[in-house]
């Protein structure tokens, strides 16, 4: 896809608009594909249905979140390349928890979290101190190894985020379902 044009003012708005509208219709639309695409399954032992809405989910939707809730509620396991489901025959279906649970809110997407560099390097201190004690399985962890992980630790300075962007952090961490705008919350 070539960007062709920019929009501005009411043109965005408008397009802005549009978007919502089309991707509530899509949700709904890929749902009712996709608790039918159980059904089949269940009834006709044929995955193809799912297999191809997994193939014609558009490349930004939560394809893992679709596998995990077909698993979940249908007779489909995830394949062990990750990329698709296969039938699975002992699995039971689930049509009405599959309907009230969107696959979307099944798996929720994770939300952003920036790297501590200093928050990881004490959950290392703590691993090594801990498998250090641990005499039941070999660890390559001696007391020089520990006292350069422990001195690495102190050195590293604890993650600091401009205000904006903790603001817009705190915004979406605290705001259940409205939209946040980041550009009002950071100001």
């Amino acid at each position: 896809m070539k960007l062709t044009q920019v929009l501005r003012g009411e043109k965005l708005t408008s397009a802005i608009a549009a978007i919502s509208k089309a991707s509530r219709t899509l949700e709904d639309s890929i749902h009712v594909a996709a608790v039918s695409a159980l059904v089949h399954a269940d009834e006709c032992g044929n995955t193809t249905p799912m297999v191809d809405l997994l193939a014609a989910v558009p490349a930004f939707s939560r394809k893992n979140a679709l596998m995990l809730w077909a698993a979940k509620f249908g007779k489909f396991a995830v394949t062990a390349d990750g990329k698709s489901v296969e039938f699975a025959k002992f699995a039971t279906t689930n049509v009405e928890a599959a309907m009230a649970l969107p696959f979307w809110d099944f798996k929720p997407e994770q939300p952003i979290k920036a790297f501590d560099l200093a928050a990881e390097l004490a959950k290392l201190v703590a691993r090594a101190e801990k498998e250090a004690k641990n005499d039941k399985q070999p660890a390559s962890i001696d007391d020089e190894d520990l006292r350069a992980v422990r001195s690495l630790a102190a050195a590293a300075k604890p993650l600091a985020l401009k205000p904006s962007v903790q603001a817009v952090i705190d915004a979406v961490a605290s705001n259940d379902s409205e939209e946040v705008d980041p550009l009002a919350v950071a100001g």
